[in-house]
């Protein structure tokens, strides 16, 4: 039988360093998690199993990015390091607020969530995981600030303009009545633009 523990749960977040070569890989998504857990009033010790989820809201909200299990992690007089990667959800100005589920561990796969205990409130997230794209423009904001992510490249490298979630490799999302134009000023037969489209066999 499980025993449901009263977990409190303090934590601080802190980036890795040296997981790969800024000059050859860029600048590693990953950080380092490392908390302090206590059960029933005492340091936690022994290995527990942990989830992590990330939310763009402190309550409620919607979940981004997958669901990271941390499966028989060494609590040791209540402390505990996990590396978490959740990608590229940091490319972004909107919060991101941190959801972690624990228990002790029962030899169930962490994928099983029977007997997880969530933890509250959720954590924001926000200097250490947002300073990994201080190098790297994911979004770029138009000149006068409005609106925000402007252009905006995801992992695949496809580009899109007005829109986050680009489908291909260029994705122009347009509003109001008249949604893209490609517009040339220039007269004469010397000053010509071309716009071409071929089908999937060239």
């Amino acid at each position: 039988m499980l025993h449901r523990q009263n977990f409190v749960f303090r934590a601080s977040i802190f980036l890795v360093v040296g997981l790969a070569s800024p000059a050859l890989l860029g600048q590693s998504t990953a950080f380092t998690y490392q908390g302090r857990l206590d059960a029933d009033g005492s340091p936690a010790d022994g290995l527990h199993d942990v989830r992590f989820r990330l939310f763009d809201a402190a309550e409620g909200g919607r979940q981004v990015g997958d669901l990271l299990c941390a499966d028989d992690v060494d609590v040791v007089d209540g402390l505990f390091t996990v590396i978490l990667d959740f990608e590229q959800q940091f490319a972004t100005p909107q919060e991101r607020h941190l959801e972690i589920e624990v228990r002790r561990d029962t030899g169930l796969n962490c994928n099983n969530p029977t007997g997880f205990v969530v933890l509250a409130p959720r954590q924001q997230l926000t200097a250490a995981p947002l300073a990994s794209h201080a190098r790297s423009a994911f979004a770029l904001d138009a000149a006068d600030g409005s609106p925000a992510d402007a252009v905006f490249v995801d992992n695949a490298g496809n580009v899109g303009i007005g829109t986050t979630t680009p489908a291909t490799k260029l994705h122009v999302n347009g509003v109001a009545s008249e949604g893209v134009r490609i517009q040339g000023a220039a007269d004469g037969a010397a000053n010509l633009a071309w716009l071409a489209f071929h089908d999937v066999d060239g």
